[in-house]
């Protein structure tokens, strides 16, 4: 008797689960390719209960036989199978030839957080290359200059740049170069530009490092580091939303979008292509809000990638963005600077028709021409002089050249509002010889920053130079490491460019001072240069950034660099 009350007692123990199903398994596969389809939607008409496919396009889910599961996925037509066993076994799925409405499933993680772990786990395997056998690299920069309001002074008096700014919504062409490469040696250069010295020109805008690859952890825009959507800390700044699949370049491909995850965090938005074999990026198309970095406006990013003898490499790079100088209180109402870089990389033929496609383009040629006219312009030839300034910062007074212009005001939290004085002597005063001076003033701090400079040189072509220096100054923590770590957005400034200075934060509260004392010597020996230094820095406590005592650091550093050309 007592044995059939624990057969009874279990009995009813075990029978909801029987009642309620059982665990059945699948795998979804694409109908014409075979390739196993993950993150598709299996759901249970009965009890509405659902689940996707993993990376390798199986799934389970609990049901009963009998029951019916709809399988659906984006680009897909949705496909109902009536289980018969606990195994389904395969599931094909037929392309959607027509367009479908969205379907939205609510679930805990969307399937691209799996896409992007698998894809931020592989990046340094698959980080594509640069310098690929076989491939030409061809450099194309475009400026534009905008003056709607016509204040600036040359333009304002040119009747035909008056007329072309009315009537060219994006700007009148202001300066165009096209360069090309092949095995880092340079085939060939042309420029034509608006009373500017072109090379100069050139030089300049590659010196501001606008090589942006997603495959970093941090890119730096302006001074600004901004976390990549590749970044190994990536999730604390993105959300990630799978929103497409399609073919690119014959490869298929995931669309994912990129929002934001926290308020007040600078991320790029856009959308990145996913290839679904390999997890590799095959395209990126980002921008960055105005907000983040002070006077640049439009920023858009892009980039491509191919295969070439089953390498990855980038075969395209293309920026875009404004510099705009209407905030500022002592050039208002200026002019605006819209600039274009592009890079891509092709198979090198040696054909000049092909390799020139870009600058022989009908809209190039239309825009060289406009930059010819305005040349001839009288009234534009005062541009050079001005433009220079505005370029290199610099504006000369006989044997003295006064700037950085742009480094000669800077407003913080720490200093508050701060003008420097800053000049260096110039060929004119010796040609072996330069000597830097600056001295500025804090408004709150009420302290003096200031530095000087030796920089001797030999006349010699293979030179040996020293250099001698001593500074008074005050830095950004944004500038050390550990804070790079900690804070990876945080606004980092490097004065090392002309703009820089522009585009850093006005609200920076973590700065330290210091004292540095450098020597350092420098020797060109060929294609190679030789430098060692030693540099002698103490900071100075600082109770609200955790530091309770001076700090004294002594480095001695040496370098070596190689150039094949």
């Amino acid at each position: 008797m007592l044995n059939r009350f624990f057969i009874y007692l279990s009995f009813l123990l075990i029978s909801p689960f029987l009642l309620n199903g059982q665990v059945v398994k699948g795998k979804v596969l694409d109908a014409e390719t075979k390739q196993l389809l993950p993150f598709c939607n299996v759901v249970c008409k009965s009890t509405n209960m659902g689940t996707i496919t993993d990376l390798h396009g199986e799934f389970e889910i609990n049901t009963k036989i009998g029951s019916k599961l709809n399988i659906s996925f984006i680009g897909y037509k949705s496909k109902g199978v009536i289980v018969t066993k606990k195994n389904i076994g395969k599931i094909y799925l037929d392309l959607q030839s027509t367009n479908i409405p969205e379907v939205r499933i609510v679930m805990r993680e969307d399937p691209a957080v799996l896409l992007m772990r698998e894809v931020i786990k592989r990046k340094k395997l698959l980080r594509p290359q640069r310098d690929v056998k076989g491939m030409e690299v061809q450099d194309l920069l475009k400026v534009y200059i905008s003056d709607p309001n016509h204040k600036f002074i040359g333009f304002k008096k040119s009747e035909l740049f008056v007329k072309m700014s009315d009537s060219m919504i994006n700007g009148v062409p202001f300066f165009i170069s096209e360069k090309r490469l092949y095995k880092d040696s340079l085939i060939s250069q042309k420029s034509h530009g608006v009373g500017v010295e072109h090379d100069f020109f050139v030089d300049y805008i590659n010196s501001l490092n606008f090589d942006f690859d997603v495959y970093d952890d941090l890119i730096n825009i302006m001074g600004r580091s901004v976390t990549s959507p590749l970044s190994t800390n990536a999730f604390s700044f993105y959300k990630y939303y799978l929103v497409d699949s399609c073919f690119l370049n014959g490869s298929y491909c995931y669309k994912v979008k990129l929002t934001q995850k926290r308020k007040g965090s600078a991320v790029f938005l856009g959308h990145v292509w996913i290839e679904k074999s390999s997890f590799s990026v095959k395209r990126i198309n980002v921008s960055l809000e105005n907000k983040y970095i002070n006077l640049l406006e439009g920023f858009k990013f892009s980039q491509d990638f191919d295969k070439k003898d089953e390498v990855n490499f980038e075969s395209s790079n293309n920026i875009q963005f404004t510099i705009s100088t209407a905030d500022l209180p002592i050039i208002s109402d200026s002019i605006s600077l819209i600039v274009n870089k592009q890079i891509r990389r092709f198979e090198f033929t040696g054909n000049n028709d092909i390799q020139d496609s870009i600058l022989h383009k009908e809209e190039t040629l239309f825009e060289i021409a406009i930059i010819d006219s305005l040349n001839n312009d009288p009234h534009i030839k005062l541009i050079t002089e001005l433009s220079e300034l505005f370029i290199t910062s610099y504006y000369t007074i006989g044997k003295i050249d006064i700037g950085p212009i742009y480094n000669m005001y800077s407003s913080n939290k720490v200093e508050g509002k701060r003008p420097l004085i800053l000049f260096r002597t110039n060929k004119y005063f010796m040609n072996n010889l330069l000597i830097s001076n600056y001295i500025g003033y804090g408004s709150s701090d009420k302290r003096y920053k200031y530095g000087i400079e030796f920089k001797i040189r030999d006349k010699e072509e293979k030179s040996l130079e020293l250099t001698l220096s001593y500074k008074n100054y005050i830095e950004s923590m944004g500038d050390k490491y550990i804070y790079r770590v900690i804070r990876p957005n945080l606004f980092e400034v490097s004065g090392n460019d002309v703009f820089t200075s522009l585009f850093s934060g006005m609200q920076e509260d973590k700065m330290l001072y210091f004292t540095q004392s450098r020597a350092s010597i420098k020797k060109e020996f060929g294609n190679l240069d030789v430098s060692t230094y030693f540099s002698d820095k103490r900071i100075e406590k600082n109770m609200n950034l955790l530091i309770s005592n001076d700090i004294h650091q002594s480095t001695v550093g040496f370098s070596f660099r190689f150039s094949k050309s």
